[in-house]
């Protein structure tokens, strides 16, 4: 629920902190941060454990005092004048029925929807690890390397995102979430498995900044709390009926027909993107 609530008007914060030509490059350097995070705060935690003597109850304890400094930074964060004063309050039924979002937005949602049903958890791809051969105790690690590789890409793709176009780098990402989830049915090795799975973090680096800044470009700031409400919703309610469709195919028939079955459904959304955000008009560019 914490997460939940805090997410939406995170986004909407960023968003309307920096220019239109920089959103991506923001969007990006937060989810570096956050994916670094990924990977620093299980280390402190491993720390902390090794000093007293595993005490579970010292961690949670000690990661009391980040998330204060969180809440007293955030007491600094000033909203603009100017969107304060034209914020907008829409009903359920509108929200739900997005007749305040732009033409592009809608499809754009109805696109993540198709996308994420082939985005099952990633529990699937750390149980293919296992699969593959890897021991278990070295799975944490290549977990933290995943993280990192996420966390390094992630600037660099919001750079290339506002200079060559939002949209294209989205779709790289996706092609190439097609290319992995297809690799990751074909390929036996325990090497090769471990190698895919790494890659893998750069669809996160080159679509987590990317999304969320063309969304911003597709609504006015006064919605932009709505629609990333949304656009959490959408992935949301994907999230469970995916990893249930994924889990089932590879338990009925094999885990190479439920990877190629998601990369059948990112290619579907591509298709499905490209056609509705060149069609379809906006009252808002992307530059």
């Amino acid at each position: 629920m914490g997460k939940g609530i805090r997410t939406a008007p995170r986004d909407a914060l960023i968003a309307n902190s920096v220019s239109e030509k920089d959103r991506a490059k923001a969007f990006s350097f937060h989810r570096a941060l956050d994916n670094l995070g990924a990977l620093v705060g299980p280390l402190i935690a491993m720390i902390i454990l090794s000093i007293f003597n595993n005490n579970i109850r010292m961690v949670f304890l000690l990661s009391t005092i980040p998330g204060l400094m969180v809440l007293i930074l955030l007491f600094f964060v000033k909203e603009s004048d100017t969107y304060k004063n034209n914020s907008k309050v829409i009903s359920l039924k509108e929200l739900l029925s997005m007749k305040k979002f732009s033409g592009k937005l809608r499809f754009l949602f109805i696109t993540l929807f198709i996308f994420t049903l082939g985005n099952s958890s990633d529990a699937f791809i750390i149980y293919r690890l296992k699969v593959a051969g890897v021991n278990t105790v070295y799975i944490p690690l290549l977990w933290g390397i995943f993280n990192l590789i996420k966390s390094l890409g992630n600037y660099p793709s919001g750079i290339i995102a506002d200079n060559m176009g939002k949209k294209r780098i989205i779709i790289t990402g996706w092609i190439l979430y097609a290319i992995i989830y297809v690799l990751f049915g074909i390929v036996n090795s325990m090497t090769g498995v471990i190698t895919v799975f790494l890659i893998y973090g750069l669809y996160y680096s080159m679509t987590e900044g990317a999304e969320r800044a063309y969304i911003a470009d597709l609504v006015p700031a006064e919605l932009r709390g709505s629609a990333y409400g949304f656009y959490n919703f959408v992935i949301g309610i994907s999230a469970l009926p995916a990893s249930l469709l994924f889990g089932y195919i590879w338990e009925k028939f094999s885990y190479k027909a439920a990877f190629f079955t998601g990369s059948a459904f990112s290619l579907l959304a591509i298709i499905l993107f490209l056609v509705t955000q060149d069609i379809l008009s906006s009252d808002n560019k992307e530059r």
